[in-house]
């Protein structure tokens, strides 16, 4: 399970070998073994002996602020030998393979929207697969000819807002919306997508530390000070995962008008609407589905994805030096 505090003044302690969590009105024990993960939002209390607890038994602790933008971690040191894995990584992010890499991510991005997308109807949308077959297409002339990054960001986002367009016409009429919007968000859709889209990315980064992997060095984005550009990168074919999730509360009228605070600077999730996203992200990640050939909750999905490109990111530096060594050249990474 996933421990999420969010209660102004709630506190997190050790008590007796378990997580004791105290709040205004409630105070609960929970036996270490069953936690997978602690979330603690601005305003909660944490003592070390609690941290330490998640850490020796290796539980990630993610930290929030007042608007549910993660903004730091604690996680387990210990980590097997990452050396050839990120060096793997730095040369592959300045290969031409990367550009293989990113067009086989957009795609199956693209697909992962297309099949949402008739999840909606009870048969196939023919525009959608046209409006598929195009940018799909777009993505393998780019394959060939080697074109900018920035042409692939244009044909993925000609795809998105038909993409989001689509989702908007089949919401109930009170939560349509006119495209993405990101912090602020412009309307109730857009503020609960941006965090169910914040609860994902910390899933991702956590997946890409444990298999060795530095989020910080993007292949797709850019990387920038402070940026955690692979983390952007790999949580691409995951998002429909957060569209699907936050579209069915808004398709069954579950948020209530106490979910949204509307400022002069935008929309944001309430703590009673992320009381009524967070159980149902967290179910719907612990899901066992079909994907990329195996059967398995879509958490242990990302960590597999994340597991696979750490193993290619090693092959890659073994192939690296085996070549450098045969044309008589030192490897300098």
């Amino acid at each position: 399970m996933e421990i999420f505090i969010k209660s102004f003044g709630a506190k997190l302690t050790k008590s007796e070998g378990m997580f004791k969590i105290e709040t205004q009105n409630d105070k609960q024990t929970i036996p270490v073994g069953i936690v997978e993960r602690i979330h603690l939002h601005e305003a909660c209390m944490v003592t070390t002996d609690a941290v330490l607890l998640a850490l020796e038994n290796d539980i990630e602790v993610v930290l929030y602020n007042k608007r549910g933008t993660p903004k730091g971690y604690f996680w387990h040191g210990n980590n097997f030998s990452i050396a050839h894995i990120r060096q793997g990584q730095a040369l592959f992010s300045v290969s031409s393979d990367a550009h293989h890499w990113i067009v086989e991510l957009l795609t199956e991005k693209l697909n992962n929207q297309k099949c949402f997308l008739n999840k909606l109807s009870k048969h196939p949308d023919q525009l959608v697969q046209i409006k598929y077959e195009q940018c799909e297409a777009a993505m393998q002339n780019a394959a060939k000819s080697g074109i900018p990054k920035s042409k692939l960001r244009s044909v993925e986002a000609r795809f998105a807002r038909f993409y989001f367009a689509m989702l908007s016409c089949n919401l109930p009429e009170p939560y349509r919306f006119e495209g993405r919007s990101k912090r602020p968000a412009k309307d109730p859709f857009n503020a609960a997508l941006n965090y169910a889209y914040a609860l994902l990315y910390t899933k991702v980064e956590a997946a890409l530390w444990r298999a060795g992997l530095d989020p910080y060095l993007g292949i797709f984005h850019a990387n920038e000070h402070r940026t955690q550009a692979l983390t952007f990168d790999m949580i691409e074919p995951f998002r429909p995962w957060a569209d699907e999730t936050v579209f069915l509360l808004f398709k069954h009228h579950t948020f209530t008008p106490e979910s949204f605070e509307h400022t002069e600077h935008g929309v944001w999730l309430t703590d009673a609407g992320k009381n009524i996203l967070i159980p149902f992200y967290t179910e719907r990640m612990h899901q066992k589905i079909d994907y990329r050939g195996k059967r398995m909750s879509r958490t242990n999905h990302i960590y597999s994805y994340a597991q696979a490109f750490a193993s290619k990111m090693k092959d890659f530096y073994h192939t690296h030096n085996k070549n450098a060594l045969s044309y008589g050249t030192t490897d300098m990474l």
